[in-house]
């Protein structure tokens, strides 16, 4: 057949498409193809990557700013005013809102990195 080169690199012939390109060995195509451009990291990967440090680390600080038995970092922002009388305040409520909607944004990045990693 003419214009087709058999790949001697293993004892058989595989049919190469073009000639090596100038400045490769004829080896070097022969076991790896014909060049192909050089594919730039994902993005969607870096995009879900940042997100997911993100949340980790507003997570750990949501957390943190809980109140626990004797008063959290919560105090300092008007957390115990009214307490004793309303049970828990609107910057309790809020903060446990917060708290859920990054704690399943955190999830959600961490199933779709594990997809997308495999």
């Amino acid at each position: 057949m003419p214009g087709v080169r058999r790949c001697q690199a293993f004892g058989r012939g595989s049919p190469l498409e073009k000639a090596p390109p100038s400045g490769k060995s004829r080896r070097l195509v022969a076991l790896w193809g014909p060049e192909r451009p050089e594919e730039g990291p994902p993005v969607l990967t870096i995009a879900f990557l940042v997100l997911h440090l993100v949340a980790t680390l507003s997570l750990i600080f949501l957390v943190l700013m809980h109140s626990g038995k004797g008063g959290g970092l919560s105090d300092m922002f008007g957390g115990s005013v009214g307490q004793a009388a309303a049970g828990s305040t609107v910057v309790e409520k809020n903060l446990d809102r917060i708290t859920v909607t990054v704690a399943v944004v955190f999830a959600f990045t961490t199933v779709i990195l594990a997809l997308r990693l495999q």
